[in-house]
């Protein structure tokens, strides 16, 4: 895994873009194939768990039973129906390798994202929106709730916590690529998750390169040109422009 580099001429760019590989190449070798990642979100899927998981602005509550049992698809309007059909296409049908939201899930996990109690998903395009429901709340075990604005935010007592917005980057492609994240508050590792201005933090097990000026995403599949970003020195997205 990795490769030496040449020390006469090792830049602080190509030093960063080779530390991003080896990183990438790790996060591969613990993702597993395809078979194993579709196998291992077919498991957290059917793990059992009590709770609401959604619950929309109208009030209708949706469970994790009815996402296992194939005849509720029927019964609830869009987007629940759809979503349980996807859910039932991983359980039904084991040949068809689903693994992006599985990526998605394990990138998340090397975030504080999920020790945060307090979330609200912002809305976003079709493919954002995808890489979050139903998967987030199935994988995650948060419920979450709609607001009026169609954001959804994660069902808590709680009311004197601050809510963290959860805006970034995803394509379809590669699924979650950036994210704003909570600011680290341990004073040992003290880190700023979210800038103004730009698409987050890139997450964990990409690499990327240059070139012909642009910046080319290393994700699962094959190299993706993000014409409208770069990478600033602390790890953010910056959007072109800014």
């Amino acid at each position: 895994m990795g490769h030496p580099i040449d020390p006469e001429q090792a830049t602080p760019e190509s030093v960063r873009q080779a530390v991003l590989q080896l990183g990438r190449e790790s996060f591969h070798q613990r993702l597993g194939n395809a078979e194993e990642m579709s196998q291992n979100l077919r498991k957290q899927i059917l793990r059992s768990t009590k709770g609401i998981l959604l619950k929309d602005r109208n009030g209708c509550v949706i469970s994790r039973s009815h996402f296992l049992e194939k005849n509720y698809s029927r019964e609830f309007s869009e987007p629940f129906g759809k979503w349980m059909q996807l859910v039932q296409d991983v359980i039904n049908q084991p040949e068809e390798f689903v693994i992006l939201p599985w990526v998605n899930w394990m990138r998340l996990k090397q975030t504080n994202l999920i020790d945060h109690p307090k979330l609200r998903i912002c809305m976003g395009d079709q493919t954002w929106m995808e890489q979050w429901f139903p998967w987030f709340p199935l994988l995650s075990g948060f419920g979450f709730e709609q607001n009026e604005d169609g954001s959804w935010q994660t069902i808590t007592r709680d009311e004197g916590v601050e809510c963290h917005l959860v805006d970034g980057l995803a394509t379809s492609q590669n699924g979650l690529v950036a994210l704003q994240l909570p600011d680290e508050s341990d004073a040992q590792t003290a880190q700023q998750g979210n800038r103004k201005g730009t698409w987050g933090r890139m997450l964990p097990g990409y690499s990327y390169y240059i070139k012909d000026g642009e910046f080319v995403l290393n994700g699962i599949k094959e190299p993706e040109n993000l014409p409208q970003v770069s990478l600033d020195k602390d790890g953010f997205l910056n959007k072109k422009g800014n």
